[in-house]
């Protein structure tokens, strides 16, 4: 039979052994339960890798591999550290390429020290009660009191009525089809650093960095990677692109999909929104309405920083397809008719 654990790394245990060694040492008790708390909450940040299944077998030989080397008892090998290592045989156990497991635990050597510096450090704030963290009664835990309200309103019969209760969605003014189209005028342009568009691409936006090209440039409004980046409500920098399907008769579907930079992706959608109130109809898929070569004609781009809007152009290619969502709704009403005459 497979056995499959959760295997954790033993940091968090030895904090939190610290944490009582140190507090236990003291010539009075400092700490207290919110002290403990803290030094649990603070465990996540010294650990080398997330809690992950794996079979018993894996799990005990990182023990056994510890062991060999004569690494520190509180050292854990990540999963993927223990796949480098551990040689498998169906229906045995498990044994270990002790050079492997020597070289892993020499290269992380440095940085068990420094975790195991900042454990000491935290576990001596905990035992000193010199921590920040406030305790909240669980009572006052918004899961808690949304899992309340529920069981309550269920209990009564009542379930839908929570919602009715905890009164309308909040809804933002509706504003004028076309003033969207001031954002990019009224938008103050901050130039990042080389050091923090360098941040981006390896930490802030790091997957979509990598989801295109180093000489990749936006189809509609071809600024490079590095151009794109601007601030964002998320984050101090970022590269706000997304992946969007635009209309394109040479194609199968009659669409191409495109990586292109959310400010080109906004002004599509916003473009089109604009159309479908002029021709009063609903449109579900808004990108797929103009074509990427449409869209280019709109666009006054500037590095850094939202898209200014051509007005003249973006008029005219509002009516366009104000025109085409007409036509196209006037096409599918024919077909009805001629359906139901038939």
């Amino acid at each position: 039979m497979c056995r499959l654990v959760e295997h954790h790394d033993h940091m968090k245990d030895h904090l939190l052994r610290e944490f009582e060694k140190i507090s236990a040492g003291l010539e009075r008790v400092l700490a207290n339960e919110a002290a403990e708390k803290f030094a649990k909450r603070s465990a996540p940040m010294v650990s080398a890798y997330d809690n992950t299944v794996i079979c018993n077998d894996c799990n005990n030989v990182d023990s056994v591999a510890k062991g060999l080397i004569g690494a520190h008892p509180s050292f854990s090998f990540s999963p993927s550290e223990i796949l480098a290592f551990v040689i498998a045989s169906p229906n045995a156990e498990h044994s270990v390429n002790q050079e492997i497991a020597a070289r892993i635990w020499n290269e992380n050597r440095e940085t068990f020290d420094l975790r195991m510096k900042i454990v000491s450090r935290i576990a001596h704030i905990a035992a000193t009660n010199e921590h920040w963290y406030q305790s909240t009664p669980y009572q006052l835990h918004p899961d808690y009191i949304q899992d309340t309200a529920r069981s309550i309103a269920s209990s009564r019969g009542a379930g839908r009525a929570l919602r009715a209760l905890c009164g309308p969605p909040r809804t933002q003014a509706k504003k004028a089809p076309r003033e969207w189209r001031a954002k990019g005028n009224n938008y103050r342009v901050r130039a990042p650093t080389a050091g923090q568009i360098e941040h981006v691409a390896k930490v802030t936006s790091y997957k979509r960095w990598q989801m295109v090209s180093d000489s990749w440039q936006c189809p509609s409004c071809n600024r490079s990677k590095e151009q794109i980046v601007r601030p964002t409500n998320q984050s101090t920098w970022a590269l706000p692109i997304t992946s969007k399907s635009y209309r394109d008769t040479s194609a199968k579907y009659g669409y191409s999909t495109l990586f292109v930079c959310d400010d080109c992706g906004s002004a599509a959608v916003n473009l089109v929104k604009e159309a479908e109130a002029i021709a009063s109809t609903e449109v579900h898929a808004y990108s797929r309405q103009m074509g990427i070569e449409e869209l280019a004609k709109v666009i006054i781009p500037r590095p850094h920083a939202a898209h200014r809007i051509d007005d003249r152009e973006a008029d005219v290619l509002v009516d366009v397809i104000a025109t085409r969502l007409l036509s196209e709704l006037g096409d599918s009403r024919s077909t009805v008719s001629f359906i139901e005459s038939t």
